[in-house]
């Protein structure tokens, strides 16, 4: 894993955006002497950690079989890990609607599942936009934090109202939509949804 020093975060942020773009196997963000450092998988490690949550835990199994059956599928998956604390982040998307995203956040404590938030949202049109969802199962290890304010707290203070570049506002069906967010926030910063959720809401 490649590594990072967080202490001065917009001197990185070029480095860190180039890492992503030619397909790092992962990046460690390293703080100061008094502060542990923060992993974030590849690709591959995340998703064999979110098949070892969903195998150790029939909760998650209750949930992906929430998003089967309102015809989601498992788009991808982001992970980061600062010593036993670990977040990750499972995206189901429906071939039919490109409007709403299915989310699946998780908090464990090592291989201990702590905390699950997860439904399908969508946000209203204008200006500003207002998430709403269809809320998950209800599960043993579900949050407090409904996934409406979960999403408002990920992208409190964010850029992600900035202008999409020309390359995303080609791929995407509604450059306002739920998926547009996440892919303009990633853009903007040059890190994954799950590093802002870990670094401001966990």
């Amino acid at each position: 894993m490649t590594r990072v020093t967080l202490r001065r975060p917009w001197v990185t942020l070029l480095p860190v955006t180039l890492l992503f773009l030619h397909g790092s196997c992962g990046n460690v963000f390293q703080g100061s002497k008094s502060k542990p450092e923060y992993q974030i998988l590849s690709k591959t490690e995340a998703d064999d950690l979110y098949n070892r949550i969903r195998s150790q835990h029939a909760e998650i199994g209750t949930t992906q079989r929430f998003f089967l059956e309102n015809s989601y599928f498992l788009m991808s998956v982001q992970a980061l890990k600062q010593e036993s604390r670990v977040a990750c982040i499972a995206f189901y998307a429906s071939r039919d609607d490109r409007e709403r995203l299915g989310i699946l956040a998780m908090k464990l404590r090592g291989d201990d599942l702590v905390e699950t938030i997860s439904g399908i949202l969508w946000l209203t049109t204008g200006s500003p936009s207002f998430p709403n969802e269809i809320e998950g199962p209800e599960v043993t290890s579900s949050s407090s934090m409904n996934l409406c304010s979960w999403w408002s707290c990920v992208f409190s203070g964010s850029q992600a109202d900035a202008p999409l570049s020309r390359r995303w506002r080609s791929r995407l069906y509604n450059p306002y939509s739920a998926v547009a967010r996440v892919a303009r926030m990633e853009e903007l910063s040059g890190l994954p949804m799950v590093y802002h959720w870990f670094k401001h809401c966990y």
